[in-house]
C-alpha cells in the first residue's frame, strides 16, 4: 500500500475548505490523509465523518485536532507524529506534506463602523493564523521528518516505477479583495493582501528548504452566497463578472489540487475570478 500523503487543513468546515478536503479525500489514485484543525470540535467531527461517507465508504482514516489556530503556542505545541502508515497515535497529528490555509472570517461594514474586536478577529483568523501555520510547517524537526512522497505503480514483471513525486507545499487562500479592494471589507482586504505578501516572501525563503508556497485568489464563489445575498445582489454580481456567473467551491478545490501536485509551482498567485480582476470596475 502506498505511503499516505498527509494534508493539514484549516477552515475545513467552511464552504471552500470543505470542498478542498472532499476533493483531496476523493482521490482514488493518491492516498491523501486529511487532518482538519479548528476550534469547534462538533463541526470538525462532522466534517471528518462526512469525508469517507461522501466518497463511497473509503477506508482511509482522517482526523481532526482542536485548538486556537490564531495562537502561536497552539502550533508550537502540536504533538506531531511521523508514523509512515498514516494512522494517528493518540492525539498526535501527522507530519504534513501539504498545508492548506483556508480559514477566514469577514465583518461587512464600512471601516468607521467596525469595532476593534471585529478588526482584531479578522486579522487574527485570516492573517495571523496563516503566519503561525506556515512557521510551524518549516520547523526544523518537521523538515527533518518530512520527505518527498514517491507514488509508484507496478509494471509487468513486478517492477515498480515512480509515476508521481509530491514535494512539501503550502497553499494559502487569499481573495480578489486583497488585490483590488472593495466597499465594506477594509480589514478583510488588508488581511488577504497580507496573505499574498506572506506567500511571495515564503516562496523565496522556504524554496531553499524544498517547500513550495502558492496562493489562490478567488473572486465571487458560490459557497453559501445564496444564503447571505439577495437574488438582486447575486444578479448584479453575475453581471459584472466577464464569464457572467459565480465560481464554484469545486473549481477552487481543483485549483488547490493542481498546486499541490505540480512540482514546479512555487510563488504562484492563481486568480479564480472569472476575469473580474481584469475589468476596470473591479
Amino acid at each position: 500500500m502506498p505511503r499516505p500523503i498527509n494534508v493539514l487543513l484549516t477552515g475545513g468546515t467552511g464552504g471552500l475548505g470543505r470542498a478542498i478536503a472532499h476533493t483531496f479525500a476523493a482521490q482514488r489514485s493518491i492516498p491523501f490523509h486529511i487532518t482538519l484543525l479548528g476550534r469547534n470540535e462538533d463541526r470538525l467531527r462532522n466534517a471528518i465523518a462526512d469525508l469517507p461517507k461522501r466518497h463511497g465508504g473509503s477506508t482511509r482514516v482522517h482526523a481532526y485536532h482542536v485548538g486556537d489556530i490564531t495562537a502561536q503556542t497552539f502550533w508550537r505545541n502540536i504533538p506531531w507524529s511521523s508514523n509512515s502508515n498514516g494512522a494517528d497515535e493518540g492525539n498526535s497529528v501527522q507530519v504534513p506534506t501539504v498545508l492548506v490555509n483556508a480559514a477566514g472570517v469577514v465583518h461587512r461594514s464600512l471601516l468607521p463602523q467596525q469595532t476593534e474586536e471585529q478588526v482584531q478577529e479578522t486579522l487574527d483568523v485570516n492573517l495571523k493564523a496563516t503566519i503561525w501555520a506556515c512557521q510551524a510547517f518549516a520547523q526544523r524537526d518537521l523538515v527533518r521528518a518530512r520527505r518527498k512522497i514517491e507514488l509508484r505503480e507496478e509494471e509487468q514483471g513486478g517492477i515498480e516505477k515512480v509515476v508521481k513525486v509530491v514535494t512539501p507545499n503550502i497553499i494559502n487562500i487569499s481573495s480578489l479583495l486583497g488585490t483590488h479592494g472593495g466597499l465594506g471589507a477594509a480589514a478583510y482586504a488588508a488581511s488577504k493582501a497580507g496573505i499574498i505578501g506572506l506567500s511571495r516572501a515564503l516562496a523565496a525563503e522556504y524554496g531553499r528548504l524544498g517547500i513550495r508556497v502558492n496562493t489562490l485568489v478567488p473572486g465571487y464563489i458560490d459557497a453559501g452566497m445564496a444564503e447571505t445575498e439577495s437574488a438582486e445582489a447575486l444578479k448584479r454580481i453575475r453581471g459584472i463578472v466577464p464569464l457572467k456567473r459565480l465560481g464554484t467551491a469545486q473549481e477552487v478545490a481543483d485549483a488547490a489540487m493542481f498546486l499541490a501536485l505540480n512540482d514546479y509551482a512555487n510563488n504562484c498567485v492563481l486568480n479564480l475570478d472569472g476575469g473580474l480582476g481584469a475589468t476596470a470596475g473591479s
